[in-house]
């Protein structure tokens, strides 16, 4: 008797204020077995606890502050407990049926999710207490949510500097479409860069490099949904060294370079073949006209079908004809055709992807009986579109 009137006076001294917790998600409990049970919402409002001690006060399992942080295809996902417990996350695309679970007892809970495919997933968190209390919180019911965005992958890169047209032409793949862009630098990527924004899986650029030395470029690839990857060689850089490259002086060995890696382009020039240090070059075949005197030599490459105009234009008593030439070893007119040679003006000739030449080459007149070449200065006007 005296026992029981003790346990009535001690739950009667707490009931009035002198020692009930208040507002600490614990009870406090006089049953005569020894035990109690409680329940709770959970730190959020969505999880439920349910267990036992044995004992006076119980502390309920809540869970609170959860949180998810997209790293690339990673998600890194946070909780806290008011007590410890177990963490477990249930997530997938269109249901739970995803099970990740860590045995450890702690209050502040991780968990990563790594190398997830591309999607909006669901997810929720649970935890148990070693004392059998369970608590799972889904946000709203339907789920936390967080979105795992994958853009291209880009494999085997690739390039080849070309000496004779100083071009650098680098390729790259993906494994689906999107845009090319190459940023080239000596020691950042801010020097030079080319865009495509064709949307492809194999990509091409070109560079025009003049000037001898060590380079590094990087590759971006963005795909339909905006979603841009860098491929930097793991922040190295690919490298491309230059050689020491002479300067160009219209000669057959290093011939003036009209850049035509991005169309349309208008190229102007002025040169004397009074001036010139190359004559190498008679004929032009099939054409048969006397081009005995002093050339100049251009270059340029197309990565892509386009339509080629020409003029020159040279003074009185000066006789400067333009030839677009597919080869100049041998030397052959583009289309094996005399068309492709002219006095003044070459007008929208469609031409495929590659390599031409233009010679502007003086005419030798022999109209008075003895060759006369008839050189001096001259005006060359080229435009080069997209057919």
């Amino acid at each position: 008797m005296v026992s029981k009137s003790l346990s009535l006076l001690a739950f009667s001294l707490m009931a009035c204020g002198t020692g009930m917790p208040t507002g600490s998600n614990q009870v406090f409990s006089p049953a005569s077995n020894g035990s109690s049970s409680s329940s709770s919402s959970g730190g959020s409002g969505h999880g439920t606890s349910s267990g036992s001690s044995t004992g006076g006060i119980h502390t309920l399992l809540a869970i609170h502050n959860v949180t998810s942080q997209v790293t690339g295809t990673n998600v890194v996902i946070n909780w806290q407990t008011s007590i410890a417990g177990d963490s477990t996350v249930d997530y997938g695309l269109s249901d739970f049926g995803t099970v990740a679970h860590d045995a450890s007892a702690v209050t502040a809970h991780q968990y990563t999710l790594a190398s997830m495919a591309q999607g909006t997933y669901q997810f929720r968190v649970t935890s148990r207490s070693p004392d059998g209390q369970q608590v799972s919180d889904a946000g709203a019911g339907a789920g936390y949510r967080f979105t795992i965005v994958v853009g291209p992958n880009i494999s085997a890169v690739d390039s080849d500097f070309n000496v004779g047209t100083h071009v650098l032409t680098v390729t790259w793949s993906t494994d689906i479409p999107a845009d090319s862009r190459v940023d080239l630098g000596t020691t950042d990527y801010s020097l030079l860069s080319n865009v495509d924004t064709k949307l492809a899986t194999s990509h091409s650029l070109t560079l025009t490099l003049n000037d001898a030395g060590s380079y590094i470029f990087r590759v971006v690839s963005k795909d339909g949904n905006g979603v841009s990857v860098i491929n930097n060689n793991n922040g190295k850089g690919y490298p491309v060294t230059v050689p020491g490259i002479a300067v160009q002086d219209g000669t057959l060995a290093h011939p003036f370079i009209i850049d035509a890696s991005s169309l349309p382009i208008t190229y102007n020039d002025n040169q004397d073949t009074d001036n010139s240090g190359e004559s190498s070059i008679d004929a032009y075949p099939p054409a048969t006209n006397d081009e005995g005197g002093a050339e100049f030599i251009y270059t340029f490459t197309l990565k892509q079908p386009a339509n080629f105009s020409g003029t020159v234009t040279d003074a009185v008593g000066v006789d400067i004809d333009i030839m677009l030439c597919q080869s100049l070893a041998p030397v052959e007119l583009f289309g094996n055709s005399t068309t492709s040679r002219a006095d003044t003006t070459l007008s929208n000739i469609l031409l495929p992807a590659g390599t031409y030449w233009l010679a502007l080459d003086t005419f030798v007149n022999a109209k008075t009986g003895t060759p006369v070449p008839q050189p001096g200065p001259y005006s060359l006007s080229v435009s080069i579109t997209a057919p």
